[in-house]
């Protein structure tokens, strides 16, 4: 049987965490609205996988909070972390 190529996920995960990012700097998603991997994974048409991998990343830029078996919220940010974040946003793309 051939070999299966290795598809690139972390692609999809990037994609994901920038759509999920500017969304909460932009407030569409406010501080305090939980967010649902199944639903966020429907509606970008992806697997659960990237969009699960885009939230820890938010999570370690502590832009959302993960509670295990409750939920993954969006927390409150301030208007220096918006502009932190926005700075950063545009020089990594």
């Amino acid at each position: 049987m051939a070999g299966f190529q290795t598809l690139n996920t972390r692609g999809v995960a990037e994609e994901v965490h920038g759509i999920l990012l500017d969304k909460i700097l932009s407030c569409e998603l406010g501080p305090g609205q939980r967010l649902d991997v199944a639903q966020i994974s429907v509606q970008l048409g992806v697997s659960r996988t990237p969009v699960k991998d885009a939230l820890q990343r938010l999570s370690a830029q502590d832009l959302v909070d993960i509670h295990p078996r409750r939920g993954t919220f969006v927390t409150q940010i301030s208007p220096d972390d918006v502009r932190e974040h926005s700075r950063f946003a545009r020089l990594s793309r």
